[in-house]
């Protein structure tokens, strides 16, 4: 059975950080809930299981706190597209429409807490360190929206791949890129996200790992050249 190379922490310098919003916002929403005894249930959810309804009232704000979560959205022709893919830290539900506008699915195992969204309100007018936060990584995720518009238009379907193997390293683990993680999210939603075929999206990672840019084992995936990856993917460095 291979063993999965180890890759010192300097081969990731230089590659572009997609900062995952960090767990640590979350916590401190709840702590401020406690604080002022108001309810932010924890509730968990197996894979599969629809944690917000597109289209249905939005009563609540969702803090993932563990777990990967799948976003979609409907087409008119009764179609859905995969728009994003969260995880821990991750806050769902912070528009100010009165409609959910996606659909909020758990990919593996995900626990939330659950919060009214006039309580949510109430945090964001009473504790002006958060609001900050939530400005903050809400400019991080606009930034990576722009992205992957740039990619689903423009980039080659290795450089799309190349790009997301890059940003779900980072969700996973930080600055740590180099570190193994599992790709929760099965082929053929990884092609939907990117705009591609899933024997493109299955082909070109066995291609990139008999290039030796990554190495696999099922889920399990580990970045070996995360430059080349960064490169490829015609990220700035």
């Amino acid at each position: 059975m291979p063993t999965t190379p180890s890759i010192p922490p300097a081969a990731h310098n230089g590659i572009p950080s997609f900062p995952p919003m960090p767990d640590r916002l979350c916590r401190d929403i709840v702590d401020f809930c406690n604080k002022h005894h108001a309810t932010c249930r924890e509730t968990r959810f197996r894979p599969r299981n629809i944690i917000i309804e597109e289209s249905a009232t939005a009563h609540y704000t969702f803090l993932v706190r563990h777990g990967t979560v799948k976003l979609s959205k409907s087409m008119p022709n009764g179609r859905s597209q995969i728009v994003g893919f969260v995880g821990s830290g991750h806050i769902l539900g912070t528009s100010s429409q009165e409609l959910y506008m996606f659909q909020a699915e758990a990919i593996t195992d995900v626990t939330v807490n659950r919060l009214s969204r006039t309580m949510f309100e109430d945090i964001l007018v009473n504790a002006p360190d958060i609001l900050s936060r939530l400005l903050d990584e809400t400019t991080s995720q606009l930034v990576m929206i722009q992205e992957r518009l740039l990619a689903l238009g423009r980039k080659t379907a290795r450089e799309k791949l190349a790009g997301f193997l890059l940003r779900e390293a980072t969700r996973n683990n930080g600055q740590d890129i180099h570190l193994p993680f599992s790709l929760q999210m099965s082929r053929a939603d990884i092609a939907d996200y990117l705009g591609l075929s899933t024997e493109t999206v299955s082909r070109l990672m066995s291609v990139f790992h008999q290039e030796k840019m990554i190495h696999r084992s099922r889920q399990i995936i580990q970045l070996l050249a995360p430059s080349r990856l960064a490169a490829m993917s015609c990220t700035i460095l």
